[in-house]
């Protein structure tokens, strides 16, 4: 279990060490793409990651995005694909009540994809036709949901969207993306404290969130956001406690894959604010 601490209160910090408008916890795909956002904004950002280097769980991943709506890899494949035809799929196989949410996901997607490609990660023009989880051979598109399968098929027009980012030979998806993330991120001066674990975050006296407190060495200190601060290390699968509360079936018979750092130490920092 990682060390979690309850809530400061900003009154009690006994200094700041620093103050930036965004602080973002975690450097695997969502905390690069939420630095770099912000930065290209005019933000002052600071990632803190815990590990020596960026890229996480991620890095080791296929590097598979689901997207959808027409992208041009899509098209380029000879599948005809919207926004809409999208969120229909969607609509029928989740359980989520947040249509706006589902909606934007889906309106937004090509998007996406565009800025993920000007990354410079890459997508090859092909598909691969079969039902897959993941596949070796490069293909740029799989088909990684139920597109298929009834009663989906009556519910929506089919179209693969598992976007698979395309590596050579072994090197994983997942790290050929974070190398063009992570790349693009320091060539545009984003700045990044390693080896730093986020264990507490501070709040003002209407309990909004206004920095964290950061350990390094050993050593503890504060640091001040004063526009937010984004959690972005999720991933919980390695926390036994976790996946037995939520995940029994996994908890009992998986066999979890993932970098030390997937111990929920992001979901327990958030769970400290409510």
């Amino acid at each position: 279990m990682p060390v979690i601490e309850p809530p400061i209160r900003a009154d009690d910090v006994p200094s700041w060490e620093r103050t930036v408008d965004l602080l973002v916890v975690g450097y695997g795909i969502a905390g690069a793409c939420a630095a770099i956002e912000a930065h290209r904004a005019g933000a002052d950002v600071l990632v803190l990651e815990r590990a020596g280097a960026g890229g996480g769980a991620s890095a080791l991943s296929q590097g598979q995005f689901y997207l959808g709506g027409g992208t041009d890899v899509q098209t380029a494949c000879g599948y005809e694909d919207t926004p809409d035809n999208m969120y229909a799929f969607l609509r029928a196989v989740t359980t989520t009540t947040d249509e706006a949410r589902l909606r934007v996901f889906c309106e937004q997607s090509v998007s996406r994809f565009d800025w993920l490609e000007s990354l410079g990660v890459p997508f090859r023009r092909e598909a691969y036709t079969h039902k897959a989880v993941y596949v070796r051979s490069g293909e740029g598109l799989l088909t990684t949901g139920n597109e298929k399968v009834w009663p989906f098929r009556e519910q929506a027009q089919y179209a693969p969207r598992g976007h698979q980012v395309s590596g050579d030979g072994p090197i994983p998806g997942g790290y050929v993306a974070m190398q063009a993330v992570l790349g693009t991120a320091a060539t545009e001066g984003v700045p990044v404290q390693y080896e730093t674990a986020v264990i507490g975050l501070v709040v003002d006296d209407d309990g909004r969130v206004v920095g964290v407190r950061a350990r390094r060495d050993g050593v503890d200190s504060f640091v001040a956001a004063r526009r937010g601060v984004v959690l972005a290390a999720g991933s919980f699968n390695l926390n036994a406690d976790i996946t037995g509360e939520h995940m029994p079936l996994f908890s009992r018979n998986g066999k979890p894959l993932g970098v030390p750092t997937n111990d929920g130490a992001g979901l327990l920092l958030g769970r400290t604010v409510g």
